[in-house]
């Protein structure tokens, strides 16, 4: 898959259809991700400590951070906010709700922390107010 990173440069270059630009870059994300994931772990690993555990805590973050990157430079505030929006309920949402899926499935009772359910919460209602008060800001006072 690491031809496709040419191909990508060249479909764009001689002007292919944008379904063929984007099947190409696409396909030459993945390795780049792969690549990018275990650099980032040989690099917590040999850095050690807090700082590693938060290194291989956002590894998986590259894409998102491109994403961010691509958008801020086309001047597009609406689109990182939902992006963010969407990327932290996903986030919470998701996964959450797979272990709540997942230990439902094969425990009988389950159990979890008072102070991460507050923490998760807060957040949640944090990133929707980020949302919600800049929107009702610009619609309310044009």
């Amino acid at each position: 898959l690491l031809v496709c990173i040419p191909l990508g440069f060249a479909s764009f270059w001689l002007a292919f259809s944008p379904s063929i630009i984007f099947a190409c870059n696409f396909m030459a994300v993945m390795p780049m991700a792969w690549l990018i994931g275990k650099s980032t772990q040989v690099l917590a690993l040999s850095v050690g400590g807090v700082a590693g555990k938060l290194i291989a805590a956002h590894r998986g973050c590259i894409i998102e951070v491109l994403m961010c990157l691509a958008c801020i430079h086309q001047g597009d505030l609406p689109m990182i906010q939902f992006f963010l929006l969407g990327l932290i309920l996903s986030k919470m949402l998701l996964v959450l709700g797979a272990a709540l899926l997942w230990g439902g499935a094969f425990v009988n009772k389950l159990s979890f922390q008072e102070d991460g359910s507050r923490v998760q919460g807060s957040l949640l209602l944090l990133s929707v107010l980020c949302i919600v008060l800049p929107t009702m800001h610009s619609v309310l006072l044009p």
